[in-house]
């Protein structure tokens, strides 16, 4: 059997207890230290940021340099995408407006805002970075983004059209060649001129700057509107077609195409015979294409079942652009 002694048992834990108890100097002492290396580890984050920080300035200044060099950017041109940087989030990397199209862009738009701009000089810039040949199926932010070969119309004050290409695109104009060389087209007039890619159709309107023969150079403008919502323009027109269910021997039966885009048509609907959700084989033969044969599917019916709106089925990329070159090469 163990016997505790109390008396002794009571000196232990005293003695014990007393090692936890520090005093206020001992306990202040302790907090110093612990700011101290607290405050150590801050100030070496703060150094190792700022060290960070300035290599990375170092390096997208390297970039920036060099970028300049390769694109032979003048002194003026660098004082204008240095006021382009001061919308970016990090305007060190001013780099960057050299690089991406939509970042150029979306700066030019902000500073527009703000002051008025050279057209000439923005202008000069975007071909020096290429940006008039990139992406050329997006909306595009200027007239000087358009492609050689492009198709266009362009439109008097009278309402008259006029369809034509794009032939060359300088820092002071874009030039146009005119497939009707008898157009009453001449310095100093008004134009709108509309053109089309996969993105839609869009329009700017402009001024004549001079007329040569077939040539007409025209200024350039920032301000691309959308002229439909369409995700692809869409004609009326009346055009021959032959329809058929799809995959079926049956003789196709003729009707009358009533509108047609890139993505779908409205036709009649013989003998009001298609509903809804019907496939069908559609082909037509537009004067001057090559014969077109599409599978759609009927989206819905309109006018009691007259009239019938189909929907494309997947298309080759190159089938979808003869038509809707067709569509923008066919007078209204």
């Amino acid at each position: 059997m163990i016997v505790l002694d109390k008396d002794k048992l009571s000196s232990f834990f005293e003695s014990v207890s007393s090692g936890f108890v520090q005093s206020p100097l001992e306990i202040l002492i302790v907090i110093l230290l612990l700011i101290g290396f607290f405050g150590f580890l801050l100030l070496m984050y703060r150094i190792q940021k700022k060290r960070a920080k300035r290599k990375l300035f170092k390096q997208s200044q390297e970039k920036f340099e060099r970028l300049v060099k390769k694109f032979d950017i003048n002194p003026s041109e660098q004082a204008l995408i240095r006021k382009l940087a001061d919308f970016l989030k990090k305007p060190e990397k001013e780099y960057l407006l050299l690089l991406n199209q939509a970042t150029f862009n979306s700066s030019v738009n902000k500073l527009k805002a703000k002051e008025e701009l050279p057209a000439v000089a923005v202008t000069g810039l975007r071909l020096k970075l290429g940006f008039s040949a990139q992406d050329p199926e997006k909306r595009p932010s200027s007239s000087a983004e358009l492609p050689q070969g492009m198709g266009v119309i362009i439109i008097t004050e009278g309402g008259k059209k006029y369809p034509g290409k794009v032939t060359d695109c300088q820092a002071q104009s874009l030039a146009v060649h005119l497939e009707d060389p008898t157009a009453p087209i001449s310095r100093g007039n008004p134009v709108t001129l509309y053109f089309q890619n996969r993105s839609g159709i869009f329009a700017f309107t402009t001024f004549v700057q001079e007329r040569k023969g077939t040539a007409v150079y025209l200024d350039h403008s920032d301000k691309i509107v959308r002229h439909q919502r369409r995700k692809y323009y869409r004609k009326r027109l009346l055009l021959p077609l032959f329809i058929k269910p799809a995959g079926s021997e049956e003789v196709p039966v003729r009707s009358i195409m009533l509108d047609l885009g890139g993505g779908g048509a409205s036709l009649k609907n013989p003998y009001a015979r298609f509903k809804s959700g019907d496939d069908l084989e559609l082909s037509f033969h537009p004067a001057g294409e090559k014969q077109f044969f599409i599978l759609t599917e009927v989206l819905r019916v309109s006018k009691n079942g007259k009239i019938l709106h189909v929907r494309f089925g997947p298309l080759k990329e190159t089938t979808r652009d003869r038509i809707i070159g067709f569509l923008f090469r066919r007078k209204a």
